[in-house]
């Protein structure tokens, strides 16, 4: 049952509602691909450092963040698995290891040139806030400093403040922010890491919002298609409606001729 709206749902949503449909819907849950397992460890490496730094003041050493990242990469793959499209399974192993070593890369350049010069006062902080609609907005924080939002990423390639200007997320985490602070924040920082194979880069980018109705125009929208069970699908031409990045490719309606869900309106907005 959904009971808030996650900035995650309605990036689906946006993405593919049927994909939604069937992960909030029908509850299908699939296990996400490596790149998402990759940003899980690393997330809990930096979560264990934030909040063991707002304790003593000080970093953890590299050692121990990299143990923590391989520790959650092996129990998430372990106990709640990963998509690998069948044509990739004989090279499991090896993307396997790419993904956790793309984990630590990634923990490399954060110990020396982000966790230095972060004062952390809140670490994965959980929140909601009524925005007027007739169910709240929800989310995970990733790192709260004083006056700003930071939000870690690792991305196959540079996404550039243009990404960053236009991304739904701050708008989100503004009013969680608004709600457990008091007050606006004054800036969102994405930390966005990319470890290529010959050099790993790290951009910051970062981007405001004050109370922008754009979020509310979104999730108002978002309640209409939910309370009147319709879900559009994806562009059959978009990068996502392929199987590498979609779990339900195989058994999608609108890929395979099945008989297609229509939803049925049941409210009269």
């Amino acid at each position: 049952m959904i009971d808030a709206i996650h900035q995650s749902m309605v990036g689906m949503w946006l993405r593919c509602g049927e994909q939604f449909r069937r992960r909030y819907i029908e509850n299908e849950i699939l296990p996400p691909g490596i790149p998402a397992r990759r940003g899980s460890a690393f997330h809990k490496s930096a979560d264990t450092n934030h909040k063991q730094k707002i304790s003593t003041g000080e970093d953890l050493p590299l050692g121990d963040l990299k143990d923590c990242a391989s520790d959650e990469y092996k129990r998430l793959i372990r106990d709640e698995g990963v998509f690998i499209r069948p044509e990739k399974l004989p090279e499991k192993n090896a993307l396997l290891n790419e993904g956790l070593n793309q984990s630590l890369v990634a923990l490399e350049v954060y110990h020396d040139q982000v966790a230095p010069k972060i004062i952390p006062i809140g670490s994965e902080v959980k929140a909601r806030a009524d925005i007027g609609l007739d169910m709240p907005i929800a989310g995970t924080i990733d790192l709260v400093t004083v006056s700003q939002i930071n939000d870690f990423k690792i991305h196959g390639r540079s996404s550039g403040q243009g990404w960053a200007d236009s991304e739904l997320q701050p708008d989100w985490y503004y009013e969680l922010y608004r709600n457990i602070y008091g007050a606006y924040p004054k800036s969102f920082q994405y930390n966005e890491i990319v470890p290529l194979k010959k050099e790993t880069k790290y951009n910051q980018y970062t981007t405001y919002r004050h109370g922008s109705d754009r979020l509310k125009a979104y999730t108002a929208i978002f309640l209409k298609s939910l309370n009147r069970g319709l879900f559009q699908p994806a562009d059959i031409s978009s990068w996502m409606c392929t199987p590498d990045w979609c779990g339900y490719y195989r058994t999608c309606a609108y890929r395979t001729n099945k008989s297609i869900h229509i939803g049925v309106e049941n409210d009269n907005r």
